[in-house]
């Protein structure tokens, strides 16, 4: 009876240690999905869409109002630093895809594009912001 008792009582305890790191795990990850929604909700149902609305190709095939995505690309990327704490590897990937875009568009300022490169360029960017928004997703649902 004194074994069974024991057996009892350590099960107890271990059934209590791994509610509580469960419960913890759980408050954090309510935490984090707070700052996700905080942080990006913003950027990515509207400042994001609309600095792109804006792009657009003059008359003489150049790139024009790109400065407006520059901007808001950099910008997620300074409220993001919280993550460079809290999830390293998250914060790497999201930094690193930002940045791509935004020297990708930096780069493209200014040139003279035919309809291929204006083709390859709109590709380039979508692509860009798929990853982004990936990124976020995967970060957001605790994939990353």
């Amino acid at each position: 009876a004194f074994v069974i008792s024991l057996l009892a009582l350590v099960l107890s305890v271990i059934v209590a240690i791994v509610e509580a790191r469960r419960d913890a795990k759980n408050t954090r990850i309510s935490i984090e999905f707070e700052f996700y929604k905080d942080i990006y909700k913003e950027y990515l149902v509207s400042k994001i869409p609309q600095a792109r609305g804006l792009m657009w190709f003059s008359a003489n095939s150049q790139l024009q109002d790109a400065q407006y995505l520059i901007e808001q690309l950099n910008s997620m990327r300074r409220d993001s630093l919280y993550f460079s704490y809290n999830n390293k590897k998250f914060f790497k990937e999201l930094k690193g895809n930002l940045q791509e875009l935004e020297d990708y568009i930096i780069k493209a300022e200014g040139k003279t594009m035919d309809a291929q490169d204006r083709a390859e360029f709109e590709d380039f960017v979508q692509k860009g912001l798929d990853n982004i928004y990936g990124t976020i997703s995967k970060g957001y649902f605790g994939k990353l």
